[in-house]
């Protein structure tokens, strides 16, 4: 989608493939630097890619992974609808990434 730099220091970066062997979804992937955080520029940056990924492009999925336990991802995400789908452990590594999933039905109902 994007990113923004502030003298030359890399802010945040928004990236997705959309529209894979025909499976009409996207998946998203925010990074904030840390001197950012906590300024609303996830939220900003999702809100953004939601809105530009169902109503411009028409998709009717969006999913994103995170690793269990990063709080400020996890509640960006629940803030704007999207529902935990799956948990995948990652043999050998004690890390645990959970699927995130919204609709563009999900989305709308709750614009109403």
């Amino acid at each position: 989608m994007g990113n923004n730099s502030e003298g030359g220091r890399q802010v945040y970066r928004v990236l997705w493939p959309a529209r894979c062997g025909g499976w009409e979804g996207g998946t998203s992937w925010v990074y904030i630097a840390q001197p950012y955080w906590g300024r609303g520029l996830a939220s900003e940056a999702s809100k953004a890619f939601i809105d530009l990924a169902f109503d411009r492009l028409g998709l009717i999925r969006l999913s994103a992974d995170v690793e269990q336990g990063h709080a400020a991802s996890e509640h960006i995400l629940r803030k704007f609808g999207f529902k935990c789908v799956s948990r995948e452990e990652i043999t050998g590594s004690h890390r645990v990434i959970l699927t995130y999933e919204l609709s563009r039905a999900e989305w709308e109902h709750r614009l109403t």
